[in-house]
């Protein structure tokens, strides 16, 4: 999708799951992360993403300082079964979609 780049990362420690990270201009879609998030729990199908700030009210903030700090969607493939990462896509490309006609 234009404007969005994302990237597969698998973190090294306990929680070794490829985890998608995805990223786009808040102002230019006219959605943050958080929104987008709360979005995509809300939806149909249900999808719980993370953001690595800590924006949905039963998380605490990942990080202390948040100043100068890009704010990123993260989707973990822990609990994934197979063909569920392109829901999970679609989903989001939806979400996107529908931000930035309302933003144009």
């Amino acid at each position: 999708m234009p404007g969005v780049t994302t990237s597969i990362e698998t973190p090294v420690g306990s929680n070794s799951y490829p985890t998608l990270t995805v990223n786009w201009d808040e102002a230019g879609f006219g959605m943050t992360v958080a929104q987008c998030v709360e979005e995509l729990a809300a939806g149909t199908p249900r999808i719980e993403a993370l953001s690595t700030l800590g924006n949905r009210s039963l998380l605490p903030p990942l990080r202390k300082s948040t100043a100068n700090v890009v704010n990123k969607l993260q989707v973990v493939s822990m609990t994934l079964q197979p063909g569920e990462d392109l829901i999970v896509g679609n989903r989001l490309r939806q979400v996107l979609s529908k931000a930035r006609k309302t933003k144009a």
